[in-house]
């Protein structure tokens, strides 16, 4: 069966959705049972010639029309078409809903969606396009639990439950078993020779409450490192900066910028907490918070359903913005290690069964259709 996935953005590519889609893609691929093809947006490729799956770089904006799209999809031929929604990388959400609109009412190919964040309240303006690829879709996957219970109720007879599908996120970096030692020397190596280093991973956000960590962290006792890209011309980035050159925080604080995967990782195990103070709660849909589960690490972050230690995934789960509950939590459970029950791999081995039943699904009610 010839799936096709449609994202954005993809790995090099700074993206969390499209580390997922390469996690996912390959994971697919290396099952046998699928021929797996990527369309995302034009970059460098990373894969080697012939490898799978196959990537197809060359979307050089998504505004694409009807007939472009009619004729990109009658060229790669795919029994299901997979929309990752959003990315970094779409330039344009209408050129997306237009592949999908084709792909579903013209060529009668079956449409996945997975949606990798909340529907926005209202359906003007941009955010249209979002609600038409929900409406388009055969099938649609979320990695956010309770997606269906926030449609606005308007909406939920256009968009009947049984077309979603939750299936959780996992990690997208590689597991590092790291010994105390080499913990250690990661520490040394990244400027942490003395105290213990506590770490933010993934895109900074003023949303994601990044600037708490100088609040959350105590600079007599703590070295925070922030991994993940930094622009320039960012005002946030510049307030971040700002206060990693404070007095408390001169030489105590660090910016990685983009780095990648194995490197990331060696880090993260390494971390005595990884801490995500995100302003409006976190949760098991957050990449960078499976990428810390993956190495053992404590993990520090909110919620707004949760609260307290939860001790099999060595996470704390703090109200969002109260930063003395966090100091707290980071004082009593900094330096906890839990190991995982299960690797990276065996977790997308199994998000990509899941998936892979979702299209054997579609595909034979797509014969009987046909028949």
């Amino acid at each position: 069966m010839k799936v096709l996935f449609i994202s954005g953005s993809y790995p090099p590519a700074q993206c969390g959705v499209g580390d997922y889609t390469g996690q996912l893609a390959s994971a697919l691929s290396v099952s046998g049972d699928f021929e797996v093809s990527v369309l995302t947006s034009v970059s460098a490729p990373a894969e080697l010639p012939g490898a799978a799956p196959a990537v197809f770089r060359t979307m050089r904006t998504w505004r694409v029309g009807v007939a472009e799209a009619e004729d990109l999809l009658r060229r790669l031929k795919p029994d299901i078409v997979h929309v990752q929604f959003p990315t970094q990388g779409y330039d344009d959400w209408k050129g997306v809903a237009v592949l999908a609109l084709t792909a579903r009412m013209r060529l009668r190919i079956p449409l996945v969606l997975t949606a990798h964040e909340y529907l926005p309240r209202s359906c003007i303006g941009k955010s249209f396009w979002m609600y038409l690829l929900v409406a388009l879709a055969n099938r649609i996957v979320v990695v956010r639990p309770g997606f269906y219970e926030r449609i606005p109720w308007l909406l939920k007879p256009l968009l009947p439950k049984r077309k979603f599908e939750f299936i959780s996120n996992a990690s997208v970096l590689p597991r590092m078993a790291l010994s105390r030692a080499e913990r250690e020397a990661v520490k040394r190596d990244a400027g942490c020779a003395q105290g213990r280093l506590i770490v933010f991973f993934g895109f900074s956000f003023p949303h994601k409450g990044v600037d708490l960590l100088f609040h959350i962290a105590d600079p007599a006792e703590h070295c925070l490192l922030f991994i993940g890209p930094s622009s320039a011309d960012d005002p946030y980035h510049e307030e971040l900066r700002r206060l990693a050159a404070s007095t408390p925080w001169k030489g105590r604080a660090a910016f990685t910028g983009f780095i990648g995967a194995e490197p990331a990782a060696r880090l993260l195990a390494a971390a005595d907490a990884a801490v995500f103070p995100y302003r409006t709660g976190g949760g098991i849909w957050n990449s960078s918070l499976h990428a810390a589960m993956e190495q053992d690490t404590f993990i520090l972050t909110t919620s707004l359903e949760r609260n307290g230690y939860d001790s099999a995934a060595n996470v704390y789960y703090a109200r969002p913005d109260d930063v003395d509950e966090m100091r707290r939590a980071l004082r009593q459970y900094q330096g906890t290690r839990r190991p995982r029950p299960l690797a990276a791999e065996d977790e997308w081995a199994a998000i990509a069964q899941k998936h892979g039943e979702i299209f054997s699904a579609l595909r034979g009610r797509s014969a009987l259709a046909a028949g």
